[in-house]
């Protein structure tokens, strides 16, 4: 039979809401900070974060180094990770306020999603905005 082990235990100073594989590195949601950690010998390691999300950050989809992450009350944003810099940085986010409960990326510029009043929803990132930020 096989067995799962932990490896690491770390505690946090907020609720995570999100978590997702991303470049061999972990993209978190830690109540409204977005952090990426890296495997240390004891514990995760922080090793970049951005504090302006306004609120609980509940699920994160990656395409490359761009990052579209859910916030609670506040819809959409687009992050872009510059690894050269370690910085994450939102360079777009959805003018309307939404409480999001699904969305998925229709594709590279493109998120469908729905909020909790009914509503199914597109966004469209114009071409016009760059994410080199």
């Amino acid at each position: 039979s096989v067995k799962l082990q932990i490896m690491h235990r770390t505690f946090l100073d907020e609720i995570p809401g999100a978590v997702l594989a991303f470049h061999g590195r972990i993209v978190a949601g830690v109540g409204n900070l977005l952090r990426i950690y890296d495997l240390g010998k004891q514990k995760l390691l922080r090793k970049c974060e951005n504090k302006k999300i306004p609120s609980l950050i509940t699920n994160i989809i990656s395409i490359g180094h761009r990052l579209v992450v859910f916030d609670a009350q506040e819809s959409f944003h687009f992050v872009k990770y510059k690894p050269h810099e370690n910085q994450l940085i939102i360079f777009a986010d959805d003018v309307t306020p939404r409480w999001i409960t699904a969305g998925c990326l229709l594709d590279y510029n493109t998120m469908a999603g729905a909020d909790k009043f009914g509503n199914i929803f597109a966004v469209v990132l114009l071409v016009l905005i760059p994410d080199t930020a």
